[in-house]
């Protein structure tokens, strides 16, 4: 008697009824360690259980005892076997597809708590190590529940209509989670490579203009992983020619769909580096018609904070509201401007108000730029560069659909070989 042989086949026979080791525990009277003894070929089944274990399973004794069906009944199984083979294949695949997408959620979860801490929370090694911690088991789980379809799976008859699909079905469902961690990790990528310091916190603006390249290494990454997964899926699960010729065909249609969306990416990329919008563009600023007038207007002291909002002191001995701080003297510096001929006019800057200066050759006529200018300014940009990356996933989105109708449907080409 093989026990090895034995073991395995009751694990099969457990599996395609859709029963755990403690439901088949209970209905032999015995406990669920034993009947783990028996899978894992330490002990085997009393002489006395093999025929009510062979009548469970609607199996005859003999095949109990070598292990495997009797070729020659293959063809004859019973309505209740295919019924419970059709159990198990439900099972499995729903149970796969609920924890593909949990591992999925993971996936965006990663992405949604790297944005919140690095920008609302300006907490970025947070962000970063959670965002690691959930990319990590979203590939765990995403594995872990492969390992389980295919194992259900593999250990049903070859004979079964369908199975080659379903274990398709599932290799692409992993690869498509496996892409998607890809895109959610280089997206997260910039706020480990982008920071001056570990404490510094990266600008939103600075994230969008970096966003684009580390996608684009992400598509890359992807580009060159379908290429091996034929043979990952030819060397785990053999589906047979019809599938690696199909699978070859459709590598090149991805080579195709996926330099089309790189080339035109790549051109929303110049023809919106190519027209930069200027400050000038998105605020009217204040405009002095002469060097005197801009002088007393740059040497008022007013004080500012980082929102862009004047900051109103209130002096107790004099009763006053003055709009600068004692401490602002620190930063009032000497400058000039210079019209046409060269020569110099002097000035102090004291309003810490104004953060840009554009003017004309004979100085006729000065324009200042505040913090909410710049503020504005800032926001354009930011806005600019948020419809850029949506023109660029819906490049995407379009690629992909087209991609997904012109494939080859390998899941109907293996549904119905055996």
């Amino acid at each position: 008697m093989d026990k090895k042989t034995i073991g395995s086949f009751i694990c099969i026979l457990r599996r395609a009824s859709g029963m755990t080791q403690q439901e088949l525990a209970d209905r032999l009277h015995v406990s669920n360690k034993t009947v783990s003894r028996w899978e894992c070929d330490e002990s085997s089944p009393e002489l006395s259980l093999v025929p009510v274990i062979a009548e469970l399973f609607d199996v005859t004794t003999d095949e109990l005892l070598r292990g495997q069906r009797d070729p020659q009944t293959d063809g004859e199984s019973s309505p209740r076997a295919f019924q419970q083979v059709s159990y198990l294949i439900k099972n499995s695949t729903i149970k796969y597809r609920m924890r593909s997408l949990l591992a999925a959620f993971l996936s965006v979860t990663a992405l949604v708590a790297m944005v919140i801490f690095g920008f609302g929370l300006r907490a970025p090694v947070v962000g970063i190590g959670l965002s690691l911690v959930l990319i990590a088991a979203s590939l765990i789980l995403q594995a872990d529940s492969l390992s389980t379809v295919r194992l259900a799976l593999g250990d049903i008859q070859s004979g079964i209509p369908g199975i080659r699909s379903q274990l398709y079905r599932a290799w692409q469902v992993f690869f498509v989670v496996c892409h998607l961690n890809i895109f959610i990790f280089f997206s997260v990528l910039p706020f480990i490579t982008g920071y001056e310091s570990i404490d510094s916190i990266m600008p939103r603006n600075t994230w969008l203009w970096l966003l684009p390249l580390y996608l684009f290494l992400a598509l890359i990454v992807c580009l060159a992983f379908s290429f091996f997964v034929p043979m990952i899926i030819s060397h785990q699960d053999a589906l047979g020619e019809a599938y690696i010729c199909a699978e070859k065909k459709n590598a090149k249609l991805r080579l195709i769909c996926i330099c089309i969306c790189i080339g035109a990416l790549f051109c929303c990329g110049i023809i919106e580096n190519a027209t930069p919008p200027d400050i000038s563009d998105i605020a009217q600023g204040k405009t002095f018609t002469g060097f005197e007038e801009f002088r007393q207007y740059a040497e008022t002291p007013i004080s500012v904070d980082y929102d862009g909002h004047i900051v109103d002191v209130y002096d107790k001995e004099t009763g006053e509201v003055r709009h600068y701080e004692t401490s602002d003297e620190s930063l009032w510096s000497e400058d000039y401007l210079t019209d046409e001929d060269g020569a110099k006019y002097p000035f102090t800057w004291r309003n810490q108000d104004v953060i840009g200066i554009d003017a004309d050759s004979d100085l006729s006529h000065i324009t200042v730029y505040s913090r909410a200018d710049q503020i504005a300014y800032n926001h354009y940009v930011e806005t600019r560069i948020e419809l850029y990356l949506l023109v660029c996933i819906a490049i995407i989105i379009v690629t992909v659909v087209a991609y997904l109708n012109k494939r080859i449907r390998i899941g109907r080409l293996l549904a119905d070989v055996p």
